[in-house]
């Protein structure tokens, strides 16, 4: 009933505030009532690694998949916390969605450019700045460039879209501010508008290509 209560899978077993002496988990009871249906906390206890509040998440995470779980020891010695497989594809999802939904929203571009751009056009939006690259096609393209690619007129006449041209460019500049902010690994936490401006570019992009 406490783990219903508290949405737990897991819960460390202690003698005292420091002590771990196990765990137990809804596989532990199960595993434990297939001997006998009456049993008590003791049969359910199974071994429970805990770890560092400071320590390395990367070394641990064998530990936590291979366990499910592993309970988190604060500088106090206190059992503080439990890190499950949950939480590292929470995190997982946190660090790669926005690297996953770039790379989506530049495939979608690339298709479209290579299928109504020339060569001539394509070489044409090359950063000024980076003139010794060379640009063999729509992969070789910055999504900088691609902001410019799209926003000339006489380009955008010949995708023949019934969209708005300046806001569909605002929606390539989110794409590209976004691609900077990860690339170049900002500490600061990504604003979750611009997240949901490339998300729904992203969308726009599937509608425009049916």
């Amino acid at each position: 009933s406490l783990m219903l209560q508290g949405d737990y899978c897991e819960l460390p077993v202690l003698a005292g505030q420091r002590e771990l002496q196990g765990a137990i988990s809804w596989e532990s009871i199960a595993q434990a009532r297939m001997n006998r249906p009456e049993i008590g906390l003791r049969d359910c206890i199974v071994p429970a690694d805990v770890v560092g509040l400071n320590d390395d998440l990367l070394t641990h995470i064998p530990r936590i998949t291979g366990n499910g779980y592993v309970f988190v020891r604060n500088t106090d010695k206190m059992i503080g916390g439990v890190i499950t497989t949950a939480d590292l594809s929470a995190e997982f999802l946190a660090l790669a969605g926005p690297f996953l939904l770039i790379g989506e929203v530049e495939r979608r571009l690339r298709h479209i450019a290579g299928n109504v751009f020339d060569l001539d056009q394509l070489q044409a939006v090359r950063d000024p700045g980076d003139a010794a690259r060379v640009v063999r096609g729509v992969d070789d393209l910055t999504v900088g460039e691609y902001v410019r690619l799209f926003e000339s007129k006489d380009r955008w006449e010949q995708l023949a879209w019934e969209v708005d041209r300046k806001v569909f460019v605002e929606s390539l500049t989110a794409l590209r501010d976004l691609r900077n902010e990860i690339m170049h690994f900002s500490p600061d936490p990504i604003e979750s508008e611009l997240l949901i401006k490339v998300r729904n570019l992203s969308n726009w992009l599937k509608l425009l290509q049916t």
